[in-house]
């Protein structure tokens, strides 16, 4: 194992437990940071969700979200080139695109998004998605 990717591999622990840590304390009052424990969303693919919600959000708003300028990001998460490019979303198709990097589960996606929204972020986009 490169030392990179051992790199790699801690800072992916230590944000799984201070996930942990914070949802634990804060369940009610940190639901985006519980669904990230619950999940063990950390790292890249923690990144690649925060980017496909944020564009559907400002698509959702009408405006034209802006792709990723990391390469590995989206060799990674080649579904985050679609989920980017502009034009309007629903929640139906929002849902589908969070899927995607669920691995296909629907539910958890609409989960993530109302976890989001639940914390008060995004609330503009979110009301125009209908959250």
């Amino acid at each position: 194992m490169s030392e990179t990717s051992i790199q790699d591999e801690l800072e992916a622990l230590r944000e799984h437990v201070r996930a942990l840590s914070i949802s634990v304390q804060f369940n009610d009052s940190e639901p985006l940071e519980a669904f990230h424990a619950k999940y063990a969303i950390t790292g890249s693919h923690r990144t690649a969700l925060q980017i496909a919600l944020m564009a559907i959000l400002e698509r959702a708003q009408g405006k034209s979200p802006t792709l990723p300028h990391d390469d590995g990001l989206l060799q990674q998460y080649p579904s985050l080139e679609d989920v980017c490019r502009p034009g309007p979303i629903d929640i139906a198709e929002a849902v589908r695109q969070i899927g995607h990097l669920l691995y296909g589960n629907q539910a958890r996606a609409l989960e993530y998004i109302q976890a989001h929204a639940a914390r008060g972020l995004g609330a503009d986009g979110h009301a125009a998605l209908g959250i």
